[in-house]
């Protein structure tokens, strides 16, 4: 992933820097899960505003 903190993401990458199937994603910008930005009908995920949910979802894990 490329470095730059405003930098928004596409579904596709997000998908690849998580490791996880397109519709994993899909499901999670659906259900406002992952923090997003629509352009006109394109979905873009800003790649700060991802990592702050990657790393707020590991804390919940570890409290549980």
């Amino acid at each position: 992933m490329k470095e730059g903190k405003d930098e928004l993401l596409t579904v596709v990458e997000v998908a690849h820097y998580l490791r996880v199937p397109v519709s994993w994603v899909y499901k999670r910008t659906r259900n406002r899960e992952i923090p997003i930005r629509k352009l006109g009908g394109h979905i873009r995920i800003p790649r700060s505003e991802l990592l702050a949910w990657v790393e707020a979802e590991g804390s919940e894990g570890r409290n549980q």
